[in-house]
């Protein structure tokens, strides 16, 4: 993963406070400011990251008993990923 710049580091438990304040009241959190596009990349696979336009990806995690999505969008968050998810769809029986 890449640095942070110290400038930017600096700002980080202001605006970590500003969302925790401005999400705890809420049923749908909100990290864009953006009305109706409240998340950059969560639940966006495969659509693209709000912040970038890259594809969001999206990675099952879990022992098998309790999986849960990651979504991270590779331009904005690199590094370490997991591979991407197989997801099957299933189809209501007729």
């Amino acid at each position: 993963m890449g640095d942070l710049p110290a400038e930017r580091a600096g700002h980080l438990p202001e605006l970590a406070r500003k969302l925790l304040e401005a999400n705890r009241d809420r049923p749908i959190r909100s990290t864009t400011g953006r009305r109706g596009q409240d998340l950059f990349v969560y639940g966006r696979a495969p659509r693209p990251c709000l912040r970038c336009h890259t594809s969001v990806r999206v990675a099952d995690q879990g022992d098998g008993s309790r999986e849960r999505p990651t979504y991270w969008c590779p331009t904005c968050q690199p590094g370490p990923a997991p591979a991407p998810a197989r997801r099957v769809r299933h189809t209501p029986n007729n």
